[in-house]
Order: structure tokens, then C-alpha cells, then sequence
């Protein structure tokens, strides 16, 4: 009996320190999770305060975004609107552009018939310029059969364009310092021009062509294309090569009608 009731007496103590002990470790343990406890507020306050912190520089960021955002869009509006404006100036000038085109073709055109008026009017001058007067060139009606006769032995049949021509060299000599002053000596000058005797007979074989190229050039009613000549040789008839290099030494004018014509 004694011994059980020590044994319960043992019992009881044993489990009254083990309730003793887990009682000072729950309290332990209590005041561990309440440390805890005060640390996870603590951390979840930090935690509060940097998602706070965060959201705040997000709003920011958002904000300042947005603003950016608005920028951007505005200046992109305002690029296209220079864009488009660029586009309309462009199409203006190209307009510009063909419509000075036109004008200048046409300025073109215009000046075109302007030269060709002015080479018409220069066409019309010299003409006016190379009808020479020969007024102040005294002839008798002995020289101008002389002047018949000189043509039509140099001249033949030829064109009367070539009569003209010879008929005017007599009187660019008789007009020039360099050669008697009448018709009848510069004809007459020895080795200057076919020999004449017609016109002394009653044969005066000389046709149309020649009597009117004659009577043009002394009325000064023609053109005087002989451009100042003096000096002509027929170069199907003249083989002295002396004489061929006498003329080639004088300034060279044209070739016409089996002539060559210098001054």
C-alpha cells in the first residue's frame, strides 16, 4: 500500500513537472510567437510601406508616362501635319514646276520664231546692203556693150546668176583704188579679160540673159552676189600652174559656175 501510494506520489510529481515544463515551454514558445509575431508586423509594415513607396513611383511613372505619352502624340501630329503640309507644298511646286515647263517650252518656241525672224530681217538687211549703187559709176552706152560682150565670152550660156557676178566685178574694179576708174579701161587692161571685138561689128552675138544681167547690175535692180570680188579664173580652162598660183594667193571667196572667185 505504501508503495503504490509513493509510486502515485511520484507519478503526480512527474507529471506535475512535465506540466510544469510544458507549461514554461508554451510560455516560451507564446512569447516566441509573439516576438515573431511583433517581427512579421514589423516586416509587413516594411513591406506595406515599400509597396506604397512602389505604387507611388509606378502612379509617377505612369503619370510621367502619360505626360511623355501626350508629348510624343503631339509632336507625332505635328510631323504629320508638316508631313502633309511638305506633301501640299510639293505638290504646289511640281505644279509650279510643269507650268514653268510650259512657259519656257512655249518661251522656247517663241524665241525659235523670233530667230527666224531675225534671220529673215539679217537675210533682208544684207540683201538691202548687197544691192550696191553704182550711181556714181559713169558709163556710155560703148561700154555697156563692152560690158555685154565681156559677159557673154566669159559666161556663155551660163546661168544668168553667173552673168550678174562677172558683170559686177568689172564694176567692184572700177569702184576699187586699185584698178582704172571706167569700165571701158578695166575691160580693156591687158590679160584681165577674154579679148572683145564684137562690139565693134555689127555681130554683137550676145543673147537675153546677158543684155538683162548687164542692165540689172548698172540699174543696181539685182542682188550683188559677187561678195567684192576682183579676181576669177575658170578652172576647167586655165592650166598655167604660175597663173593658178597667182590667183590661189589672193584671198579665196566661193566656187561657182566652173569659177573661182577672190579678192
Amino acid at each position: 500500500m505504501k508503495n503504490d501510494i509513493r509510486t502515485e506520489k511520484v507519478i503526480i510529481f512527474v507529471l506535475s513537472v512535465l506540466f510544469a515544463i510544458t507549461l514554461i515551454t508554451g510560455v516560451f514558445q507564446i512569447k516566441q510567437l509573439n516576438v515573431l509575431s511583433e517581427q512579421t508586423k514589423v516586416k509587413l509594415s516594411e513591406l506595406n510601406n515599400e509597396l506604397e513607396k512602389t505604387q507611388t513611383e509606378a502612379s509617377a511613372a505612369q503619370e510621367q508616362f502619360q505626360l511623355n505619352n501626350s508629348k510624343y502624340l503631339l509632336l507625332i501630329k505635328k510631323l504629320n501635319q508638316k508631313s502633309t503640309d511638305a506633301s501640299e507644298q510639293l505638290s504646289d511646286k511640281t505644279d509650279t514646276i510643269n507650268s514653268l515647263t510650259e512657259e519656257n517650252s512655249t518661251l522656247q518656241q517663241q524665241i525659235l520664231i523670233l530667230k527666224n525672224e531675225i534671220i529673215k530681217l539679217q537675210s533682208e538687211i544684207e540683201k538691202q546692203a548687197s544691192m550696191k549703187s553704182y550711181s556714181t559709176v559713169k558709163y556710155t552706152s560703148e561700154e555697156r556693150e563692152m560690158l555685154y560682150c565681156l559677159v557673154q565670152n566669159e559666161c556663155g550660156s551660163s546661168e544668168i546668176e553667173h552673168k550678174r557676178i562677172i558683170a559686177n566685178i568689172v564694176l567692184n574694179r572700177v569702184k576699187s583704188n586699185r584698178f582704172p576708174n571706167t569700165i571701158s579701161e578695166v575691160i580693156a587692161q591687158e590679160g584681165q579679160f577674154a579679148k572683145i571685138t564684137a562690139w565693134q561689128t555689127e555681130n554683137k552675138n550676145y543673147d537675153e540673159d546677158t543684155v538683162k544681167a548687164v542692165d540689172e547690175v548698172l540699174t543696181d535692180s539685182a542682188i550683188d552676189e559677187s561678195h567684192g570680188a576682183l579676181y576669177f579664173y575658170s578652172t576647167n580652162y586655165l592650166s598655167d600652174h604660175n597663173a593658178i598660183q597667182w590667183f590661189e594667193h589672193k584671198s579665196f571667196l566661193f566656187e561657182a559656175y566652173g569659177h573661182r572667185f577672190f579678192k
